[in-house]
């Protein structure tokens, strides 16, 4: 049996993604459009590094279920919590099974809060039943020049931001 795929893999393939979308689609970046039309092209580009695997963008099933997660409500206090239908920007797994690799959110530039997307993250990779078990999380920050700063998350946690920013998302040890 095939060893699980690691972070260090991961993070490669996800880096190569980024390059290739904004080399092969930089005027995207140039007249600012919409971040859906730029995780549509990155969803192509990492299908291409992930055979075996089906990468979807705003897919919002969990088997046959809407994907819920317990997220904080923005309007109330930190304490309330509700379950909200999610559609995250792209993932890849395998469609059908809990075999959930990667989940991704991405925003442009560097002044966009991804402060609600960082709660989507945590509470997607957190085990099952609190979560929804993706092995890990990526948070891309993509900037027009094709730069972009990478946080992982895994089992509920943030455990690394890059900030080099060179479309380079280097990393500690494999997780």
């Amino acid at each position: 049996m095939n060893e699980p795929m690691g972070w260090c893999e991961v993070k490669n393939h996800l880096g190569s993604a980024l390059e290739m979308l904004h080399k092969a689609h930089s005027h995207l970046y140039e007249v600012d459009v919409n971040e859906r039309s730029l995780t549509h092209w990155l969803a192509v580009y990492l299908s291409r590094l992930f055979p075996g695997f089906e990468v979807d963008v705003e897919y919002n099933r969990n088997l046959e279920e809407p994907k819920r997660l317990q997220l904080t409500v923005d309007t109330t206090t930190a304490n309330d919590i509700k379950a909200t239908t999610v559609f995250p920007d792209v993932i890849v797994h395998r469609r059908g099974s809990h075999q959930n690799l990667l989940v991704v959110e991405v925003k442009k530039g560097p002044r966009a809060d991804g402060t609600r997307d960082a709660e989507k993250l945590k509470a997607f990779t957190r085990p099952e039943p609190d979560g929804l078990g993706y092995r890990f999380g990526a948070f891309v920050r993509v900037n027009t020049d094709g730069s972009y700063t990478l946080n992982r998350y895994e089992r509920g946690e943030a455990t690394f931001q890059s900030n080099d920013g060179q479309g380079s998302a280097a990393s500690s040890a494999d997780g």
